[in-house]
C-alpha cells in the first residue's frame, strides 16, 4: 500500500499556477457559493481561490455554513489549472476586494468550516515553515 500524500498548507497569496497538480491545504473566508457548479470562493488577505466541493457534498447531510457569509473554512485537495476560466461570482457590496485566477480550482477532497481558526496565526505558521524550508534547502 502506498503512503498517503500529505496536503501542504499554503497561504492564499502564495497559490500560483506553478502549484498545479499538488495537494494543498488552504484556509480562508467563504465569499460565495455557486450551488449549480458546487463551487465556493474562498479568500484571505486580498487573494481568493475557487474550490470545487462536489466530492464533499452528501445529499443526506446539511452543510449550514455554506449559507453563512464570511465563515472560515479549511479545504484540502488537488490544485487544477483549467483551460476554461470559471465565471467570477457577483459578490456582496461589502465584500473585500480580492484577486482570483479564474483558471485555478482546488478540487477538494475535504472541506469543513472552522469558525475558531485564527487566520493571522495560520498565515504566520505557514510563512515560518516556508522560511525554515528555504533555510535548509540552501
Amino acid at each position: 500500500m502506498s503512503p498517503v500524500e500529505p496536503a501542504t498548507p499554503f497561504t492564499m497569496s502564495s497559490i500560483t499556477r506553478k502549484l498545479a497538480s499538488r495537494k494543498l491545504r488552504i484556509a480562508g473566508r467563504l465569499l460565495a457559493y455557486d450551488i449549480l457548479s458546487a463551487t465556493i470562493l474562498v479568500a484571505d488577505a486580498g487573494s481568493a481561490l475557487f474550490v470545487d466541493i462536489s466530492l464533499c457534498l452528501d445529499p443526506g447531510k446539511s452543510l449550514p455554513w455554506l449559507r453563512e457569509g464570511k465563515t472560515t473554512v479549511i479545504a484540502l485537495g488537488y490544485l487544477e489549472e483549467r483551460d476554461n476560466p470559471l465565471p467570477l461570482p457577483v459578490l456582496p457590496a461589502h465584500a473585500p476586494a480580492t484577486e482570483v485566477d479564474p483558471h485555478l480550482v482546488l478540487c477538494a477532497l475535504l472541506v469543513t468550516d472552522s469558525p475558531d481558526l485564527d487566520m493571522e496565526l495560520w498565515n504566520r505558521a505557514i510563512e515560518e515553515r516556508e522560511r525554515i524550508e528555504t533555510q535548509f534547502s540552501t
